[in-house]
């Protein structure tokens, strides 16, 4: 939507509202029609519907994976799929660099 509203140049908050029930199918729009009236932007919409329709046990499965995730590829790659999932968890920093080197192969 966030794209969309760029190359449509909609800026207005209730032009942006009215439109999502355009796009929104079944139950979706349905709460969105139920709580329609409690939203004044885009974004508190965006964020009320993420917490809703949101994957709830997200960070888990990203902390398990992280704890599990092993280089394979390039270090570049490893990199960058540890980055990924550390986004979604809150790992002190110490454990973050021990999980690093961990994961790292150890024929570099």
């Amino acid at each position: 939507m966030d794209n969309y509203f760029v190359v449509t140049k909609i800026r207005n908050p209730a032009q942006q509202l009215s439109f999502i029930s355009m796009c929104l199918p079944g139950m979706a729009l349905e709460w969105w029609k139920n709580k329609m009236s409690s939203f004044h932007t885009w974004e508190e919409d965006q964020d009320s519907f993420r917490y809703y329709y949101g994957d709830h046990y997200k960070p888990d499965r990203c902390y398990r994976h992280l704890m599990e995730l092993r280089q394979t590829s390039t270090v570049q790659h490893y990199l960058t799929e540890v980055d990924r999932l550390n986004s979604y968890t809150a790992i002190p920093d110490q454990q973050f660099i021990n999980l690093l080197i961990n994961g790292i192969n150890r024929k570099l």
